[in-house]
């Protein structure tokens, strides 16, 4: 798996189309870009807010969890999101479809575990 550095800020993003609680960690900023990339055996969609390769997501619970992760340095992994802390930066991927890990500064993760708990009380 490869890494790919990011610096700017992510955001938690309330999946209001879902009929479900479903939440996304994204970039705050960035192209509201979409296309598409071939691979083996058809295509990717991309997205130029997504933080790896592949959307970071979960339910309340998952993103609850990813920040205790970040806070207690610790990491947690669930199907669909995970992150894992290595030395001063923090990797976000999706363990079922990600090829690679989008990594920030410490700081960035732990705004984000802000955002989170300020988000969700469960």
């Amino acid at each position: 798996m490869s890494d790919i550095k990011i610096e700017g800020e992510l955001k938690l993003i309330h999946n209001d189309d879902a009929e479900w609680d479903w939440w996304t960690i994204e970039r705050a900023e960035h192209e509201d870009h979409h296309w598409s990339e071939p691979i083996q055996y058809g295509v990717k969609l991309m997205y130029s807010g997504r933080i790896s390769d592949a959307c970071v997501e979960g339910n309340s619970e998952h993103m609850v969890s990813i920040a205790e992760g970040i806070r207690n340095r610790s990491g947690h992994s669930e199907k669909r999101c995970a992150v894992e802390i290595e030395g001063d930066r923090a990797f976000f991927h999706s363990p079922r479809n990600s090829q690679d890990r989008g990594s920030v500064p410490l700081l960035v993760a732990e705004a984000l575990a802000d955002q989170i708990e300020e988000a969700i009380k469960l």
